[in-house]
């Protein structure tokens, strides 16, 4: 496959793009400066809108419209087509593919890689638009919410030893000890570049502490100032150029992972015809597999697959599996730490 690209000419743009990530890990003190993590995936068939700044009056007044609006790409409902389909007379088409699924873009052994156009979950574009002011705004979808301010998830764990934010004083004044350190950082730094447009949803007071096990009584950066939510962008489309907005949800209750794996023998083939492994190495059957948590005790146990005479070994499991909190490591001490799932 052979691609490249061009410089947009005079009058072009490539439009307002995104994706809507599901945000698992939280753990930048400013919503605004959010990334999306490489194990974080998109969520589908997310609302999405467009709105176009417009002057109102001749002394600087603006207003919103609506432009457009969309929902993010699902993979499962965009699935690729046209791919080469396997021989129906063959054995593997007939007893483990099926007549009725050749065309699903198999990619394996007999196929090879197939290049096919798709898309992945949580992706959104508004393309054929003209350079201007807009607003890019997403609609969490029931169960689903915005990430803000003390929703941080990677804070928890042991303390280390220093003065409080605050001292209660006899008659109940408070004397902060130390100033806000996600303000002191936010004065700090640079303007955050066109990848991370600011958020001008509605200005809302930030709690005093986490959302996240309360009784914890873990300080919310940014305690006590209003800021806008992140529901909202501000995007500025110039011409020849593009521009960028990603949003990040969450659900309180964490979605449950589901995985598959293969067990394989390293010096052993398959050679059943009907298999999805034919001429690769061999999967025995009936292998356990245990999941474990960081005490060695047993939370979920499963199979492999077969033997049948259409399937080749295999696992898959969904376990509920809980987390860990992390303990800070100094150098000194080797005190042991538990990695957090």
């Amino acid at each position: 496959m052979e691609w490249g690209k061009v410089p947009y000419l005079p009058g072009e743009n490539g439009g307002i793009s995104g994706i809507v990530f599901y945000s698992s890990t939280r753990g930048e003190n400013d919503p605004r400066l959010t990334v999306g993590d490489t194990w974080e995936p998109g969520i589908p068939g997310v609302k999405v809108r467009l709105y176009r700044e417009i002057a109102t009056d001749f002394e600087g007044g603006t207003a919103l419209t609506l432009v457009q609006e969309v929902t993010t790409d699902s993979w499962d409902d965009s699935l690729p087509t046209g791919c080469p389909g396997e021989d129906v007379t063959s054995e593997y088409v007939i007893e483990t593919l099926g007549v009725d699924e050749q065309t699903r873009c198999y990619d394996g052994w007999r196929n090879w890689n197939q290049v096919r156009p798709g898309v992945f979950d949580g992706g959104y574009a508004f393309n054929d638009i003209p350079p201007g002011n807009y607003v890019v705004e997403v609609e969490p979808p029931p169960g689903y919410s915005l990430v803000k301010e003390e929703d941080l998830n990677v804070g928890f764990g042991d303390i280390f030893g220093m003065a409080p934010v605050a001292m209660m004083m006899p008659g109940g004044a408070m004397v902060a000890a130390m100033p806000d350190m996600a303000m002191v950082g936010a004065a700090m730094s640079p303007e955050p570049g066109i990848a991370q447009p600011p958020c001008v949803g509605d200005l809302r007071l930030v709690p005093d502490l986490l959302s996240l096990f309360p009784d914890a009584e873990s300080y919310t950066p940014f305690a006590g100032t209003e800021r806008p939510l992140c529901d909202r962008k501000a995007v500025h489309l110039p011409d020849q150029g593009q521009s960028a907005a990603d949003f990040h949800l969450f659900t309180p209750t964490p979605v449950a992972a589901q995985y598959t794996g293969l067990i394989t023998d390293d010096i052993a083939l398959e050679y059943r015809r009907a298999s999805p492994g034919f001429q690769e190495k061999w999967s025995p059957a009936n292998i356990p597999v245990s999941i474990r948590d960081q005490n060695g005790h047993e939370v979920y146990r499963t199979w492999s697959t077969g033997p049948t005479p259409t399937a080749s070994a295999s696992t898959a499991a969904s376990p509920h599996r809980p987390t860990a909190q992390t303990c800070p490591c100094p150098a000194a001490t080797r005190r042991p730490c538990t990695a957090s799932a």
